[in-house]
């Protein structure tokens, strides 16, 4: 059991039990599982944008942060559009450079927020998910082996 994909599963069914226990383990060791989140975020990003079409990312951004922001709400936090679409960009164009300049923690916030809503229209059932998470596992794997 990976920590990182369960709170990704855990936040894409909106099981909060679940990411209350999840964000605690991850955050106690977040670097083992940095590369785990990043490969989620990354495949789903190419995958929910096959096309290239940087409008598109721009849209999705904007309609994501008007769903997912209350600014009356002081347990929200706005995800930094620029930041996002960059983010996003760099895995769509497979360009890591565009991303090098994002803060860690910015990523990080980025990955758990958006990461989840891209795989809730990417799999909306398990075993679509289940089989998505193994093929990010995998590249988390090969991402380390290159290290």
């Amino acid at each position: 059991m990976n920590p990182a994909i369960e709170l990704l599963r855990a936040l894409v069914r909106g099981d909060d039990a679940a990411i209350e226990r999840y964000l605690n383990i991850r955050d106690e060791a977040w670097g083992e599982y940095a590369d785990t989140e990043g490969a989620v975020f990354y495949l789903a990003s190419r995958r929910r944008f096959p096309s290239k079409d940087r409008g598109e990312v721009i849209t999705w951004v904007a309609d994501l942060r008007s769903r997912v922001y209350d600014p009356g709400d002081a347990e929200t936090t706005d995800l930094d559009p620029a930041a996002t679409e960059r983010l996003i960009w760099s895995a769509v164009s497979n360009d890591a450079d565009l991303a090098s300049t994002i803060a860690g923690d910015t990523v990080a916030d980025i990955e758990l927020k958006a990461g989840p809503e891209l795989l809730r229209q990417l799999y909306p059932g398990d075993a679509d998910l289940d089989a998505f998470f193994r093929d990010a596992q995998a590249l988390a794997e090969q991402w380390k082996s290159m290290d």
